[in-house]
């Protein structure tokens, strides 16, 4: 099973976007190089790969439309930078003014949201380029830097036209993915040779991870027009298989028990293994769906699939017919669970099917619900021009380390290569504590592994041939590696510039050195600046505990309707179960970042996990409770009355005020902490469905 499995992701990486494009940006770079050197242009070669490589940073994955705005800002900007820098790199003053203005500018492109980060990142990475390579025509080098950019959006555009959901079936196929790595966690529960405390903290690790992935789904396929069109029998697929694996996920989260109890009571009868099998069997389905979407191959049903769940549930029933009659429920309800989810999976599967066909009835969901309708460009600038925000703080940290880094590679006699100073600093440095000190662990291992490789490649090997094919296939795992292990890709783009370095300068080896410390002076200053003008995640866990709870009230606000006979719309009661999931995701988030922080800043993690665990039950048995509601004549359950959701609504409102109250943080947990206790068991116990 295990060596199945490392097959199947390898071969899913081998065909994911992450790869292919990798591949394509690769092509894109190295291809007009080798065709400018032929033709024995060999500096005007070098801008067009610049151009080409630095833009590549910018083209994230996205719809068509997203790429077109994109290489619209993007390539003429490209064009003025490079024209600017490469005008001024002989006036050190006057630059270091115009690339402290620049740095902070692009920068707070960041509050337009990731596309535009990136944009401005690869823009600040462009002119220190620049500078390092001190163009003598400045107009002909800023040309070829357009003839670069431009080479390799045409090249993207045409791809994103020839497969035009490409990226979409990527995002959905990860979100596949995610949960089922999330349904895998699921089963530790079963384990009991893993602690409740190791599977809690793997639980929400792996909510975060989903939440990601979910969140591009939208992004990516709800922006997508030709996804959405009425007329596209493959748009309409991946839509139907996006609503299939969210839902699939909340009907993971409804599975809920006393997990302690259940170890203690079931592990005689040999459930627990048997539960755990049932899992991991249906977690290497989706996987193996997910590899279908990827790779374009068909997904049809496995036969050996169909064949062991239905043996693992006929001994599941066998089990419980010889149990206790109150095992018997428990059991019941287990097999109920693991009904549910086989059916979710089929949905999926049957989706990914092409021979299915996709006449359907419209869907009851209004997509244009689930995805942010942007405000106007400078109002969302004005809301960021304030020390209280945290990508304007970013910003001015990142320029005042840039500046020190500059000044200090003009007084110092640090090599020709100092300006990887400046690099350094720019592609370690993030808006949070906790990345910054995360990429510059991850930079100074990467690097100095890649020197040490790269190192002996140079001695093992002769031939600029031969080392410009090493230097090719480097670039290509970079790119391939980039998104999915960073400190790995650190490693292939070092081996690649010390290659080429080495071919450029003629085997002169003294580069290697001074790159070594221009990487260590720039990781020293980007983790020094860390500490400037920071904003600490433990300042903001008051409000993301807020928004988890005012989340959880709207959702049970939305169960007393139903309760009531008044049911809201689809669309209301998923957008209402997406904001509990994505601001329990957010309090996850912050809360891992808090703990990278020094420690004098941190507050009381012990109080804050067990916060989140609460909501993450909570959760669960709100989804559990809204299928019981709609599905309760079927079942033959009972569920809560009217006024436990009431008691349960009253609670998590006194819970908000604690935040406005004069009670330390410690006493505030210690409250909030007794009452979601309180909610939990209130709801549970005038709930048959929970106890069966």
């Amino acid at each position: 099973m295990k060596n199945s499995m490392m097959k199947l992701r390898t071969l899913s990486f081998l065909t994911s976007e992450y790869f292919t494009d990798a591949l394509r940006i690769s092509l894109s770079v190295v291809i007009p190089v080798i065709v400018a050197f032929s033709l024995d242009y060999s500096h005007e070669a070098i801008a067009i790969g610049l151009g080409s490589l630095m833009i590549s940073l910018t083209d994230s994955a996205g719809s068509l439309e997203q790429k077109k705005t994109m290489s619209f800002i993007a390539v003429p900007l490209f064009f003025i930078l490079s024209l600017l820098n490469a005008s001024l790199w002989a006036h050190p003053v006057i630059l270091g003014v115009v690339l402290t203005i620049l740095v902070f500018s692009c920068s707070m492109l960041a509050v337009f949201g990731t596309r535009y980060y990136l944009l401005g990142t690869a823009s600040i990475i462009l002119s220190i380029f620049v500078l390092g390579f001190r163009p003598h025509d400045p107009l002909i080098f800023s040309v070829c830097v357009l003839i670069g950019t431009s080479w390799y959006y045409l090249i993207s555009l045409l791809q994103s036209r020839l497969f035009p959901f490409k990226s979409a079936r990527h995002s959905v196929a990860e979100c596949i993915s995610a949960t089922g790595d999330f349904l895998k966690v699921k089963a530790l529960f079963y384990r009991v040779d893993v602690s409740l405390d190791d599977a809690e903290k793997q639980l929400l690790s792996g909510h975060l991870r989903v939440n990601e992935k979910q969140e591009l789904l939208r992004s990516i396929v709800l922006r997508d027009r030709r996804a959405r069109n009425p007329e596209s029998s493959g748009g309409k697929r991946l839509l139907r298989i996006s609503v299939a694996v969210i839902d699939l996920y909340e009907e993971i989260n409804e599975v809920h028990y006393d997990y302690q109890y259940l170890r203690t009571t079931l592990r005689p009868s040999g459930v627990l293994e048997l539960v755990c099998n049932i899992i991991d069997l249906m977690s290497s389905e989706l996987f193996r769906l997910a590899y279908g979407l990827t790779s374009g191959a068909g997904v049809p049903l496995q036969d050996h699939y169909r064949q062991e769940l239905e043996l693992l549930q006929e001994r599941l029933q066998y089990i419980i017919e010889r149990e206790s009659h109150e095992h018997a429920g428990l059991l019941g309800r287990l097999k109920l669970n693991v009904i549910g989810l086989s059916a979710r999976i089929e949905e999926i599967r049957a989706a990914l099917s092409k021979t299915e066909s996709m006449d359907a009835e419209p869907s009851e969901i209004s997509y244009d619900h689930f995805i942010s309708n942007p405000d106007k460009p400078l109002n969302i600038l004005a809301r960021h021009i304030n020390t209280n925000s945290g990508i304007f703080r970013f910003s001015a940290r990142l320029t005042l380390a840039c500046l020190f880094g500059y000044l200090l590679s003009l007084f110092l006699p640090l090599g020709t290569y100092s300006y990887w100073i400046l690099l350094t600093i720019v592609i370690i440095m993030r808006p949070s504590f906790q990345h910054t000190v995360k990429r510059n662990k991850e930079r100074l291992a990467g690097s100095l592994m890649g020197i040490i490789f790269g190192s002996l490649l140079l001695y093992v090997t002769h031939g600029a041939a031969l080392q410009l094919t090493l230097a090719c296939f480097s670039l290509l795992c970079f790119f391939a590696l980039n998104r999915v292990n960073y400190k790995l890709s650190v490693v292939f783009v070092t081996i690649m510039v010390v290659l080429c370095l080495n071919i450029y300068t003629g085997a002169d080896t003294v580069f290697i050195i001074e790159r070594l410390v221009d990487t260590l002076l720039g990781c020293g200053i980007a983790f020094a600046a860390a500490y400037v003008f920071p904003v600490w995640e433990s300042s903001q866990i008051s409000f993301f505990m807020s928004e988890v709870l005012k989340a959880n009230i709207a959702y049970l606000e939305k169960l007393l309707l139903d309760m009531q006979g008044k049911p809201e719309p689809l669309t209301s009661y998923k957008l209402s179960r997406k904001d509990a999931y994505v601001s329990l995701a957010n309090l996850s988030s912050a809360f891992n970042g808090m703990l990278a922080e020094p420690r004098r800043f941190s507050l009381q993690e012990k109080n804050i996990y067990r916060f989140q665990t609460l909501n993450q039950m909570l959760t669960s048995v709100l989804s559990s409770l809204f299928s019981a509601s709609r599905l309760s004549h079927k079942l033959n359950v009972e569920i809560p009355d009217i006024a436990t959701v009431r008691i349960a609504i009253g609670i998590l409102r006194d819970s908000l005020l604690l935040l406005d109250g004069n009670l330390t943080f410690q006493e505030k947990n210690d409250v909030r902490e007794e009452w979601l206790l309180k909610i939990c068991w209130e709801i549970q116990c005038h709930s048959s469905f929970f106890r069966n």
